[in-house]
């Protein structure tokens, strides 16, 4: 799964862009930000797939998740252009495009799949 991460301009500090999904600075130290991202809780995130999609964005070096603290520390290069493509990309996320697929269906689909053997 490749989620798409286009920017078109870095938020502020105490903004999240439009239409983005709830974030926060819970610290800030030159090149790591420790992120507050209350979806991150969700049982059927799958973790892999947004780390693997946050070491993506141009800049950073490492990931770190805590799911049960609903938190992400990020390390990297310290531009403020990095922590902007950060908090943009992060911000602009969606947690559905991010579910684990349910057992016997897919993400997002409630429906049991019915298997085509006889």
């Amino acid at each position: 799964m490749r989620l798409d991460l286009s920017l078109t301009g870095g938020p502020s500090a105490l903004s999240a862009p439009a239409g983005a999904f709830p974030l926060r600075i819970a610290h800030e130290a030159p090149g790591r930000l420790r992120l507050k991202l209350p979806w991150l809780a969700r049982p059927d995130l799958d973790s892999e797939t947004l780390a693997r999609t946050v070491r993506q964005i141009r800049g950073v070096r490492s990931v770190r998740l805590n799911p049960a603290a609903a938190s992400v520390i990020v390390t990297h290069d310290g531009t403020a252009a990095t922590r902007a493509r950060l908090l943009d990309g992060i911000g602009r996320l969606d947690p559905d495009q991010l579910r684990r697929p349910a057992p016997g269906g897919a993400a997002g689909d409630p429906r049991p799949r019915r298997s085509l053997a006889a």
